[in-house]
């Protein structure tokens, strides 16, 4: 994702997982101004960036690279590589 501004809120994601055999994918952010994550959806997901590997995955996790000016994590967003 390259933008000028993310904002992310109420419990949206960017994802990427692998719940099979191979590899979760990466994720690369770059936003000139800000990122912000705030908030958890009604469910209880954290907005936020998230690259997973399932426990009945084989593979590994991708790398999550944000390159930003500002990068805000409130009310529970989050990003996690798992």
């Amino acid at each position: 994702i390259t933008t000028g501004v993310i904002h992310l809120t109420n419990g949206a994601p960017v994802t990427t997982a692998s719940g099979g055999q191979g590899d979760a994918g990466d994720i690369n952010i770059t936003v000139r101004d800000e990122v912000f994550f705030d908030g958890v959806f009604s469910e209880g997901t954290p907005s936020g960036v998230y690259s997973t590997l399932n426990p009945e995955a084989i593979g590994q996790g991708g790398d999550i690279t944000i390159t930003t000016g500002k990068l805000s994590l409130t009310n529970g967003g989050v990003v996690n590589a798992s």
